[in-house]
């Protein structure tokens, strides 16, 4: 039996949000009940709202008996960040919340009875039409993280097709280490990506790339030289009928691609490596997917989830509380926890792994990650250096690593020999820091600022900067993304 309260024209009542949701259910309690404050973040900026007092949650002057007492209305227009505030507010000992509980989250409700009577309360106090007095139910069990696997889509004869991150995703294996696009992570592969730019009108894109340093350097390795500048236009024209057809399952049938999934086999060291569709997978990292379907054996995908530790993470974090990463752990089990900076973190890897794989390419012939040394001085829990480990770079942190961030090399098969703290790298190919002068003029002419995420850290948790050493006498050789996207 669930346990209720009963609200009544006497009960008092704290809004949590002073802004326009939460003074427009103010307005509309206030006609039928007690509104005696405001929670909001700006505590310290606000000293009332409406002509009631406005305290910060961790500072509300409320003793512990008056807290089970008081009702708390959770006024904000972000419900996935509802179930968050219920658990501190249940935490700091507040048994009565009105909330709003998303339909779908990471979060499982099974231990959170009488949600549907509260989402009424709450939907009726907005509308204006709330009558008292009322029963609502009590609040004291907090949410857990529902762990499941958020990639799986479905299994069949033996295969499984799931969402992989695209940066665990790599062309084919060859079985030539000499050939240059042999095992590239698809996230790099730059003349496609630029192709595909060109062939969306992009004036700035050309095809250069995907016609001389891939098509016709695979023709003349396979022993065709017959690479005339008819046959280049062929190629062309092939091609853009086959973006054409992409692009409109794209807009008119996206299940295209999960239907016509590209094939890959696990690669021990902690990715996938294609064997079809090549095309398919750079032409969804053109059009800037985190994640993409592919079709692999059971035993592979059940070898990538890595269970053992897996079940430690899960372990850590919650013992450690359900809060927001810094950073997005991309794990199927992970892939809805929350994250304040995931969209400012993918969309920095994407960009580091094309400009990279460019820079690579262009110094030494091949895409060979292995080639990149960094320096890490990062505070999101060394995840963009993982990535980069986990690629085969030579990277430093310049601390020591934390259990969790253990966790994570483990999880992602990455050696920790790879990444314990050692003596920076003299002439680093990238540089991640939080303080430009931290470095000093160690770089002074001699790098260049990929991303800067400074103006970022209130909605991200991030303040990092990307730096790339380059060493052509001061030339500047690549057309490089900033934080603006200049």
């Amino acid at each position: 039996m669930t346990d209720v309260f009963e609200w009544g024209p006497e009960t008092e009542v704290v809004i949590y949000g002073a802004a326009a949701l939460g003074t427009l259910v103010c307005r509309n309690i206030r006609a039928i009940s007690r509104v005696v404050a405001f929670f909001d973040k700006r505590g310290d900026e606000l000293e009332t709202c409406m002509g009631v007092p406005v305290h910060s949650l961790e500072q509300a002057p409320f003793s512990a008996d008056r807290r089970k007492r008081l009702v708390v209305f959770i006024a904000i227009k972000n419900i996935f960040e509802h179930e968050y505030l219920v658990n501190r507010l249940i935490e700091l000992g507040y048994e009565r919340i009105v909330f709003k509980a998303a339909d779908r989250s990471v979060f499982d409700k099974r231990g959170m009875e009488g949600l549907e009577a509260i989402a009424e309360t709450f939907d009726q106090a907005v509308a204006g039409s709330l009558t008292l007095p009322r029963q609502v139910p009590v609040s004291r069990l907090s949410f857990r993280v529902e762990w499941r696997d958020y990639a799986s889509i479905r299994t069949a004869a033996g295969r499984v097709l799931a969402h992989i991150p695209v940066s665990d995703i790599a062309t084919n294996l060859y079985g030539d280490a000499s050939y240059a696009w042999e095992n590239v992570p698809i996230a790099a592969m730059f003349p496609h990506l630029e192709f595909f730019e060109y062939l969306g009108g992009d004036a700035k894109a050309s095809p250069d790339f995907y016609i001389e340093d891939f098509i016709v350097y695979t023709a003349r390795r396979n022993g065709d030289y017959a690479t005339t500048e008819r046959w280049k236009e062929n190629v062309i024209q092939n091609r853009a009928m086959v973006h054409e057809q992409m692009s409109l399952a794209w807009e008119l049938d996206r299940e295209f691609f999960t239907r016509n999934a590209p094939e890959a086999v696990w690669n021990p060291r902690g990715h996938f490596n294609l064997t079809s569709g090549k095309h398919r997978a750079t032409f969804l990292v053109s059009k800037g997917c985190k994640f993409i379907v592919l079709s692999m054996s059971e035993d592979d995908y059940e070898e990538y989830l890595n269970r053992s530790t897996l079940e430690a993470a899960i372990r850590f974090v919650e013992d450690h509380g359900a809060r927001p990463l810094p950073a997005p752990v991309l794990h199927p089990f992970f892939y809805r926890y929350p994250c304040a900076g995931a969209e400012s973190f993918h969309g920095l890897l994407a960009r580091l792994l094309r400009i990279m794989g460019k820079e690579v390419f262009q110094r030494h012939g091949t895409v060979n990650f292995r080639r990149l040394r960094i320096n890490d001085a990062s505070r999101d829990w060394a995840e963009l250096g993982l990535r980069f480990a986990k690629l085969g770079a030579q990277v430093v942190r310049t601390t020591e690593l934390s259990y969790w961030e253990r966790l994570q090399a483990s999880l992602y098969r990455v050696e920790l020999s790879s990444l314990e703290r050692a003596p920076l790298h003299t002439c680093p190919d990238l540089t991640i820091l939080d303080d430009p002068q931290m470095l000093g003029g160690a770089y002074s002419g001699r790098c260049l600022l990929i991303l800067d995420e400074k103006d970022m850290e209130k909605c991200t948790l991030l303040h990092r900067q990307v730096l790339m050493s380059f060493f052509q006498d001061g030339r500047k050789r690549l057309a490089v993304l900033t934080g603006s996207g200049e």
